[in-house]
């Protein structure tokens, strides 16, 4: 999954000039703080525009999607905006990592796991 904003759009990451994000909790339909949502990307739920990240305003309900709708991972903003291109070419090296290099592969996904507690209070 590529995230990418139409050039009129890319303010080259200063946030001095976007006003606030905002997303439709998958649930309630409401508005909500996107920079506070609980996103889900890769599940088995389409939106209008094909695989989409669903967002949620509850890190519960998000948790419970994960997991009925065999989502990837849950991810805050912050994981959307910095690890985008990075999780893409992951993902497209990933089984050959895992096939040639098993160890690697498994110490690395520790040490990047790691550290997503700490983003989630992002």
């Amino acid at each position: 999954m590529r995230i990418r904003f139409p050039r009129k759009y890319d303010f080259m990451g200063q946030r001095a000039f976007i006003a606030a994000v905002w997303a439709t909790d998958y649930y309630s339909l409401k508005w909500i703080d996107g920079m506070a949502a609980f996103f889900v990307p890769g599940s088995d739920v389409l939106g209008p525009m094909g695989r989409e990240l669903i967002p949620f305003g509850k890190e519960t309900e998000a948790k419970e999607f994960l997991k009925d709708h065999k989502g990837r991972s849950l991810l805050r903003f912050a994981d959307i905006e910095l690890d985008a291109d990075l999780l893409e070419a992951a993902r497209d090296l990933a089984p050959q990592l895992l096939q040639q290099h098993p160890e690697h592969a498994r110490r690395h996904l520790a040490r990047w796991m790691a550290g997503k507690s700490e983003l989630m209070n992002v």
